[in-house]
């Protein structure tokens, strides 16, 4: 099994160092501070189990203008994907069915070529919707790709499951949940 992760998910791990020492959070920091805890989560649990994290060479450049994000991207992912001719032909194919940004197209067509089985993102309007969802399906069937799951990290928690193994299990549908899980930064941050 292999994950691939955008970098806001990544990001959400400096942020989420930065608003719990802040006081007084605005609603939209709450918001915000939540989505960076489930972000935190998502990567504590991947980092727990038996699964190869794919990373990109768009989300490693995204991720480049700081220092800490350009390290933690190293402790995050087992390899990275490159943009080969291969991935900019069938990003281009994206493009044209749907007018996505290139790094998006650029990110999801390394994840496809790749033949990674999961793509976390928080990017709802663009990359994790049903309309993407389609089109990267229509695309990859026509190129011989498997389909990648995109999805967002809350979702992915809903439909998540951990085996005794330490291997994840997917549903297609959210399952109740069974256990809480702590998270710590520990890891990312080491």
């Amino acid at each position: 099994r292999t994950v691939s992760i955008d970098s806001d998910v990544i990001i959400d791990v400096l942020a989420l160092n930065i608003l719990k020492n802040k006081t007084n959070l605005s609603n939209e920091d709450k918001r915000y501070l939540e989505r960076c805890i489930k972000s935190l989560q998502v990567l504590s649990l991947l980092f727990s189990v038996k699964i190869e994290l794919v990373g990109t060479e768009p989300v490693k450049r995204e991720l480049s203008y700081s220092r800490f994000l350009k390290d933690l991207y190293g402790k995050v992912f087992d390899s990275t994907v490159p943009v080969d001719r291969k991935v900019k032909q069938l990003a281009q194919l994206y493009i044209n069915k749907k007018k996505l940004k290139i790094a998006d197209a650029l990110i999801i067509a390394c994840v496809s070529r790749s033949k990674t089985d999961c793509f976390l993102s928080w990017d709802k309007e663009h990359m994790i919707n049903n309309n993407t969802a389609e089109i990267v399906k229509h695309v990859n069937k026509s190129q011989n790709l498997p389909l990648p799951i995109l999805i967002s990290p809350d979702e992915f928690l809903k439909r998540v499951s951990l085996s005794q193994e330490r291997t994840l299990a997917f549903s297609p549908e959210p399952i109740p949940a069974k256990v809480t899980l702590k998270f710590s930064l520990s890891r990312l941050l080491l």
